[in-house]
């Protein structure tokens, strides 16, 4: 697992063969977001995959005051 900003746990999921993707799940109050890395190519995709850990590890849940969004 990874830990985004605000110490919520990410799940990543891996999928590897004719495309690579990587994709993390990441469970707030109310969605679930998705960060997603795709690529053809396992190099495209290890030279792409630290960056990813770091958009994740970065990620930051926005709340929204529900009376100001109406």
């Amino acid at each position: 697992h990874l830990l985004t900003k605000d110490k919520k746990p990410a799940i990543v999921k891996q999928v590897k063969g004719d495309r690579y993707a990587a994709t993390a799940f990441i469970d707030d109050e109310t969605v679930v977001t998705a960060i997603e890395l795709f690529r053809f190519s396992q190099e495209e995709f290890n030279l792409g995959f630290p960056v990813f850990n770091q958009i994740v590890e970065s990620y930051r849940s926005v709340s929204v005051d529900k009376k100001r969004a109406k």
